[in-house]
C-alpha cells in the first residue's frame, strides 16, 4: 500500500499575480487569456459574485465556440462584480513561480526523503510511503511522538475531510487530527498529519500561498480528491468503499487520461451521455465492446482508470521534452499578420530556450510549427518539423554559464517580484529570430486561403551542449546566420565593430529596439 499526496495550488494564476502585487489580496481578480479568449482563472472573491472561468470572452468567440455561448462578456462581468481586476496572462512568469514552488516543496520535505513529481504549473505529486512506513515500524511511544509533531504550530489547521463511504462527495465529514487514527487507521493518520504540516509550511514560506491536498493510495485517487474541498482543504480517502463511492460520482471525462479524445471516443462507442460516471463502465460487456473497438491494451487502460487502479510511480521529472511559445488570435489568412505573430513567438521561444540552456545545458535538434484552422479541437492541429538554424547551438552555448543561484535568504516573494524576461537581443539573437521567422513563413505561405486562429512555435529532440567550448566558439567561429548576413562595419568602409556613438548616429542599435518593434508590430496588425 502507498500513501500519495497531490498538492494543488488554489487559483494558481490569480495567486501568482498576488505574489508580485500584494494590493490584490482580498480583491476580485480574473486572469484573461489572449485574444479575448475569456478568463483562465478567477479568484474566490470573484466567484462569490458569480464570475466563472470562460466569462470575459469576446463576442466572436462566444458566437462560434459552444463552450462560451452562455458565458458573460467582460463588460457584463465587471458590471456584475464591481471592482473586478482583469489581468492579462503572463505564462513565462507563471512558469517561473511554478519552479519556485517546487523548490519550496523540495526544501520542506527534504527530511522525509520523499519523491516529488511536478505534473503541471500548479500541481505536484509527493510519495510519502517510505516515511510513513519508517515511522510505523517504530515503537509505540515513538509513533505517538511522530503523530503529535505534525503540525506543531498552535495556529496550524487541524481539520481534514474524509470521503464518505456512500452518498454525496461534498458531504462535510470533518475530522480533528486526533480523530483520524481511530476512523481510518494509523497509516492514513500519518499521511494527514504530514499534509497538514506541508500546507502550513508552504503558506509561511510563500507568504500566504494557499494549497489543497488530496491523500490516497495512488496518484489517480489523490488527484481526484484534492479539489473537492477547495480552497485550502485536505481530503483523504483510504480504500475500499470510499474509493468506490468516489468513482460512482466521478464523470468519465473528468478522469486524468480520459479528459480528451479517448474519453470522448469511449462515450461514443458505448453511446453514453457527457455526464456518464466511471461506474457505468463496470461490466464485462463494456470491456468486450471496448476491446473490439480500441484493442486490448487501450481497453484495459480505460477500465483501470475508471476503477481507480493506478500503479504508476511518482517520478521526479527532468527538463521538458519540448519548449513552446503559442498564441491564439482572431481568424486570419493575411501573411503580414502571421509574420508579426511568428516574430513575436520566435522572440519568446528564443528567450525560453536561453533559460532552458542556462538551467539544463542543452539545445534542440529540431523546431516545429503547429497551427489551427478555424476553431477546431486541439488534436486537429497541423504540424511541420524542421531542422534548427545552424547558429542556434553556439548561441545557446554562450548562455550555459549564466545561471545565478539565489541565496537561501532570498524570499519567495522577492524572487517572484524580481522576475523579468526583459532585455535586449544581440545581433546573433536577432539573426536567429529572423531565420526562425523565415522558416515559419515558408511553411505558412502554403496555407494561403485558410483562416488560422492559433500558432505554436516549439523546439524538441534536445541534446546536451558540449562543455567548455564557449571560448573556442568566439575565437574560431564567425557569428553568421543562415542567410549569411554581413558583419557590421563602419560607414566609411573601415572594418571592426562600430562605437556606440556611431551606432546611435546611424539609427541606433537594432537590439535596443527589438522588443518594442515586435510588440508594436503585433498590436498594430
Amino acid at each position: 500500500m502507498r500513501c500519495i499526496l497531490h498538492v494543488d495550488v488554489d487559483s494558481f494564476y490569480v495567486e501568482a499575480e498576488r505574489v508580485r502585487r500584494p494590493d490584490l489580496k482580498n480583491r476580485p481578480v480574473a486572469v484573461k487569456q489572449f485574444n479575448s479568449g475569456g478568463f483562465a482563472a478567477v479568484s474566490y472573491e470573484a466567484k462569490a459574485k458569480g464570475i466563472r472561468k470562460g466569462d470575459g470572452a469576446g463576442a466572436r468567440g462566444r458566437a462560434v465556440i459552444s463552450f462560451l455561448r452562455d458565458k458573460k462578456s467582460e463588460h457584463q462581468a465587471i458590471k456584475d462584480c464591481p471592482g473586478l481586476v482583469v489581468l492579462p496572462m503572463d505564462t513565462d512568469y507563471y512558469r517561473f513561480v511554478s519552479r519556485q514552488i517546487l523548490q519550496v516543496l523540495t526544501k520542506s520535505t527534504e527530511t522525509w526523503r520523499a519523491k516529488i513529481e511536478k505534473s503541471s504549473y500548479d500541481d505536484y505529486y509527493i510519495d510519502v510511503t517510505g516515511r510513513v512506513t519508517k515511522e510505523l515500524a517504530k515503537k509505540e511511544g515513538e509513533i505517538s511522538k511522530f503523530l503529535s509533531a505534525y503540525p506543531p504550530e498552535e495556529d496550524a489547521p487541524k481539520i481534514a475531510h474524509l470521503i464518505p463511504r456512500s452518498g454525496d462527495l461534498k458531504t462535510k465529514i470533518k475530522l480533528q487530527v486526533s480523530e483520524i487514527e481511530g476512523e481510518i487507521g494509523r497509516w492514513w493518520a500519518c499521511g494527514v498529519r504530514m499534509a497538514l504540516h506541508l500546507q502550513k509550511k508552504i503558506m509561511s514560506k510563500t507568504d500566504g500561498l494557499s494549497i489543497s491536498i488530496g491523500i490516497g493510495p495512488n496518484k489517480l485517487v489523490a488527484r481526484l480528491v484534492s479539489g473537492l474541498h477547495k480552497p485550502a482543504g485536505v481530503t483523504v480517502v483510504d480504500s475500499g468503499d470510499r474509493v468506490r463511492n468516489l468513482m460512482d460520482q466521478t464523470r468519465i471525462q473528468s478522469i486524468p487520461g480520459l479528459m480528451g479524445q479517448l474519453g470522448r471516443r469511449v462515450l461514443d462507442i458505448l453511446k453514453l451521455h457527457d455526464e456518464a460516471k466511471a461506474s457505468d463502465l463496470y461490466s464485462d460487456r463494456v470491456l468486450k465492446l471496448l476491446t473490439k473497438e480500441l484493442g486490448d491494451e487501450k481497453a484495459r487502460y480505460v477500465i483501470h482508470k475508471v476503477r481507480a487502479e493506478d500503479d504508476s510511480p511518482v517520478v521526479p521529472r527532468g527538463p521538458p521534452k519540448s519548449v513552446i511559445s503559442e498564441r491564439s488570435f482572431p481568424p486570419t489568412s493575411k501573411l503580414n499578420i502571421l509574420k508579426g505573430m511568428s516574430k513575436m513567438l520566435a522572440v519568446r521561444l528564443l528567450r525560453r530556450l536561453e533559460e532552458d540552456a542556462t538551467e539544463s545545458n542543452r539545445c534542440p535538434n529540431r523546431l516545429f510549427i503547429k497551427w489551427r484552422v478555424g476553431y477546431s479541437q486541439r488534436h486537429s492541429l497541423v504540424s511541420r518539423t524542421v531542422t534548427r538554424p545552424s547558429t542556434l547551438a553556439p548561441y545557446l552555448q554562450t548562455k550555459t554559464g549564466e545561471r545565478v543561484i539565489p541565496s537561501e535568504a532570498a524570499s519567495f516573494r522577492a524572487a517572484c517580484r524580481g522576475y523579468s524576461l526583459k532585455g535586449t537581443l544581440n545581433e546573433t539573437a536577432l539573426g536567429l529570430v529572423a531565420d526562425i521567422v523565415d522558416i515559419c513563413m515558408q511553411i505558412l505561405k502554403k496555407c494561403q486561403g485558410q483562416e488560422l486562429t492559433r500558432l505554436i512555435l516549439g523546439a524538441e529532440d534536445f541534446v546536451n551542449l558540449p562543455r567548455n567550448t564557449v571560448k573556442s566558439y568566439f575565437s574560431k567561429r564567425p557569428l553568421e546566420t543562415q542567410r549569411d548576413r554581413p558583419a557590421a562595419s563602419h560607414p566609411d568602409g573601415r572594418k571592426g565593430k562600430r562605437s556606440r556613438s556611431e551606432r546611435e548616429a546611424n539609427g541606433g542599435d537594432r537590439s535596443a529596439a527589438v522588443t518594442k518593434e515586435v510588440i508594436n508590430e503585433f498590436f498594430d496588425i
